[in-house]
C-alpha cells in the first residue's frame, strides 16, 4: 500500500461526510414538528373515528386492497415521524379489517419503521449518545449490556418505556439489526392484538350506539387469551434469562 492511500485511509471524515449523516433525522426531527405544529395530530382522535365510523368502514369495503396500502403506509409513517397518536391508528386498523388480519396489517410497518428509526439513529448519533449516557439512558444501557436479546424483547412485552424511546435506544447500545428487527417484530404482538381486538369491537359499539366500555369489550374469555399469548411469548425469554444467570453465578 503505497503512502498516499495509507494517508486516505487516516484522512479523518469532512464536514459534508459528517453532516450527511445527520440528513436523515434532520428531515425526520422538521417533518415530526411540522406536523405536530400544523395539528395533524388533533384529528386522530376517538371522536373523530366515531364520526367518520360509516364512510371508513364503505371505503375499506369498497376499496380493500387500497385500504390495506394506505393503512399499512400510514402506519409506517406514523412510526419513523413519532406521530403521538398511534394507538389511535391502531385502533383505526382493528376497526376496518378482520381481526387478526388488522394484526398482521400492523405489525408489518411498525416493525419496518422501527426499523428505520434504528438505522438513522446508529448513523446520527450512536456512538455520541452512548458516551453521554446517564439517568434512563443509562438503566437502558445496563440491560442491553447484560443481555441485548432477551432485554429487547422484555422492553417491548412490557411498556415501561415509550415506544420511540425503545425504537432508538438499541441503536446506541450496538444491538445488532437483525436482532433489534425479529424482537422488535414478535415483542408488539400481544399489544398490538389488543388494540386490534378493541377497535374491531368498536364497530357494533358504534353501528348501535352504544356507550364505549373497556369492561364490555374485553371480557375475561379475550382477556385470559390475550394473556396467554403474552406468556407464550415472554416465558422462553425468562427461561433463556434465568440460565444465562445462572450460567455467569457459576463462572
Amino acid at each position: 500500500m503505497s503512502e498516499e492511500e495509507q494517508k486516505e485511509e487516516k484522512k479523518p471524515p469532512s464536514g459534508w461526510d459528517t453532516f450527511k449523516k445527520w440528513i436523515p433525522l434532520i428531515v425526520i426531527v422538521i417533518v415530526a414538528f411540522t406536523a405536530y405544529f400544523l395539528g395533524l395530530h388533533k384529528y386522530l382522535t376517538f371522536d373523530n373515528l366515531k364520526r367518520y365510523h360509516d364512510t371508513l368502514t364503505s371505503y375499506s369495503q369498497e376499496y380493500p386492497v387500497l385500504s390495506v396500502i394506505v393503512y399499512m403506509g400510514l402506519y409506517f409513517l406514523g412510526t419513523v415521524f413519532i406521530l403521538p397518536e398511534m394507538a389511535i391508528i391502531t385502533l383505526l386498523g382493528g376497526m376496518l379489517f378482520p381481526f387478526p388480519l388488522s394484526v398482521i396489517y400492523t405489525i408489518f410497518p411498525a416493525t419496518l419503521g422501527a426499523c428505520i428509526i434504528f438505522l438513522v439513529a446508529e448513523t446520527a448519533i450512536g456512538k455520541y449518545i452512548a458516551q453521554k449516557a446517564s439517568g434512563l439512558l443509562k438503566k437502558m444501557q445496563t440491560g442491553f449490556q447484560r443481555d441485548a436479546t432477551n432485554y429487547m424483547l422484555f422492553l417491548r412485552l412490557v411498556p415501561l418505556f415509550p415506544f420511540w424511546l425503545v425504537n432508538i435506544a438499541p441503536a446506541i447500545f450496538n444491538v445488532r439489526l437483525w436482532s433489534y428487527t425479529w424482537t422488535t417484530f414478535v415483542g408488539i404482538i400481544p399489544g398490538t392484538a389488543v388494540f386490534c381486538y378493541v377497535g374491531h369491537s368498536l364497530n357494533s359499539v358504534f353501528e348501535n350506539n352504544e356507550d364505549f366500555s373497556i369492561e364490555a369489550v374485553l371480557t375475561s374469555k379475550v382477556v385470559i387469551a390475550l394473556i396467554a399469548l403474552g406468556v407464550i411469548i415472554i416465558v422462553p425469554v425468562l427461561i433463556k434469562y434465568i440460565k444465562n444467570r445462572k450460567k455467569k453465578e457459576d463462572d
